[in-house]
């Protein structure tokens, strides 16, 4: 998306999004702004908690464990490919706090 070489998105996010996948059914993700849990409980969980989530996966898989209080902003042409993924149903999101 950003034209950075190689594509982070495809090196980190892609397999970060399959994992999400095999976690929870994501077809409500887009329309109902909540993902359903593939256990036997079948919870709903909003896409603000996958979102974060899906943040964290994609930290670590990039940079490994950074520890307590050590954060790193992900690039942006990742975040927006998340939140179109997982899109909050008021347009309203935290961002990144340092």
């Amino acid at each position: 998306m950003c034209g950075k070489t190689p594509c982070e998105w495809l090196e980190f996010g892609v397999p970060v999004l399959a994992e999400v996948r095999k976690r929870w059914d994501c077809t409500t993700a887009a329309t109902h702004g909540y993902v359903i849990c593939n256990t036997s409980t079948r919870a709903e969980v909003k896409n603000n908690k996958i979102r974060f989530a899906f943040y964290r996966m994609f930290t670590y898989e990039k940079f490994g464990c950074l520890g307590a209080n050590n954060r790193i902003k992900i690039p942006d042409c990742v975040e927006e490919k998340i939140k179109s993924q997982f899109p909050d149903p008021d347009g309203s999101y935290t961002n990144f706090a340092p």
